[in-house]
């Protein structure tokens, strides 16, 4: 089984989740599927036993995510093991918002499942699912916490890009990065690496800054060999340096002045 395709699935899977879309998830499960919730005792053995605790479960809540960390582990060829690290924000209908950081530990199996023209295919299946939160059970909750309004506070709905960028860092993580928490970029080690400022922090990219440059041309602008920038970030340009809202100063080449203040007035149009 590939890694980097089943990382991607296992991140399709919790994003489409978290839109209330449950079908992806329903279709890699295995038949001997064990589900690990993220409260003490959830428990589920079984694909049937799974689908049908869930189609009892009704509630009128929406999600957000954060960016997507994920790390995956390749045990044998015929098993993986993809972990994702996120934050995810639980929106109630009285507009309070709950906010736990969350873990997914899928472990992926292959099967043989008969395909249609009488063939054997060989495909992945989630055999075990294992989410942990940091919040205590209800009883009277099957999947999400709807019962702890007590704990809910009033924080500000997060408006969050739905673009995402991938890289793979220099701990061997992989980071899917919202576009609007990204500020900056810039070069590091001698153009080898990329460090990727974000809102919360600072992760090094295993890849050069003109790759990110050249792979995802509409989100950022080029203002300087050794920086790109998030345009949304722009507070102030001037000769020859332009100043972020958070009070980063960056040098623009005063040869480049004029078409990156072209750029960035086309940017934020």
């Amino acid at each position: 089984m590939n890694a980097n395709t089943l990382t991607q699935l296992s991140i399709d899977i919790i994003t489409e989740y978290y839109k209330n879309n449950l079908q992806p998830f329903f279709d890699k499960v295995d038949d001997d599927i064990i589900w690990i919730g993220p409260a003490e005792g959830q428990w589920i053995r079984g694909r049937e036993p799974l689908i049908s605790t869930w189609s009892n479960e009704e509630h009128n809540l929406t999600f957000s995510m954060s960016n997507i960390v994920a790390n995956t582990i390749t045990s044998a060829s015929s098993y993986c093991e993809v972990i994702l690290n996120y934050v995810v924000f639980t929106h109630y209908p009285d507009n309070n918002t709950l906010c736990h950081k969350q873990c997914l530990h899928y472990t992926w199996c292959e099967r043989k499942i008969p395909a249609d023209n009488g063939s054997i295919e060989k495909v992945p299946r989630i055999l075990v699912l294992h989410i942990s939160n940091s919040y205590p059970y209800d009883k009277r909750d099957t999947i999400y916490p709807i019962h702890y309004t007590s704990l809910a506070s009033n924080i500000l709905h997060m408006q969050l890009d739905k673009n995402r960028i991938f890289v793979k860092c220099i701990d061997q993580s992989t980071y899917y990065l919202l576009v609007n928490t990204i500020q900056w970029m810039e070069s590091d080690n001698n153009g080898f690496h990329t460090k990727i400022h974000t809102d919360e922090n600072v992760i090094v990219a295993n890849c050069a800054l003109s790759s990110i440059a050249k792979k995802y041309p509409n989100y950022f602008v080029r203002i300087h060999a050794s920086y790109l920038i998030n345009p949304h970030f722009a507070y102030k340009i001037s000769r020859f340096k332009i100043e972020l809202r958070n009070g980063t100063i960056l040098p623009i080449p005063q040869k480049k002045y004029t078409s990156i203040k072209k750029q960035l007035e086309h940017f934020l149009i």
